[in-house]
């Protein structure tokens, strides 16, 4: 469709000319001028002032809830799913880790991880999958999904 993706990319400035361009500086020196450009920086849990800090849960680097398989933090009979405990951060996945926690927390077996969970993306186009990525080709480990 024309665009160029720079992963990774990082920014040292842009400028919009007010019309009809937008021109990024990139550190190491290059500059791309385009009419439109989409940054994204990634998510973080939104945990702050929600009263976690006092129940002293084990958060990892990222700021994201650290839970075992069964979706359990380091304080017994404390779940958390979702974007709390960070990747893959999407609806989908939050849902299936939703169930799992609560199965859980009723003391009842969640069915086996599976690496075929459907994924999407509702963006315009669609994403979607489910599934080994050509580069995985076996499945993921239960860590690497959680």
């Amino acid at each position: 469709m024309g665009g160029t993706y720079r992963a990774g990319a990082e920014v040292q400035g842009a400028r919009f000319d007010g019309f009809s361009q937008v021109e990024v500086s990139l550190a190491g020196g290059d500059t791309l001028t385009a009419d439109i450009v989409f940054a994204a920086f990634g998510r973080v849990a939104n945990l702050d002032g929600i009263g976690l800090d006092r129940l002293e849960l084990a958060v990892n680097s990222r700021g994201h809830v650290e839970v075992n398989e069964r979706f359990e933090t380091n304080i017994p009979g404390i779940y958390a799913a979702g974007d709390a405990i960070g990747p893959p951060a999407l609806a989908c996945a939050a849902a299936d880790q939703g169930r799992r926690a609560a199965l859980a927390a009723f003391g009842l077996e969640p069915p086996a991880v599976t690496s075929l969970v459907p994924t999407g993306v509702y963006t315009i186009p669609e994403i979607a999958c489910v599934g080994l990525s050509l580069a995985q080709g076996s499945p993921p480990k239960r860590s690497t999904w959680w």
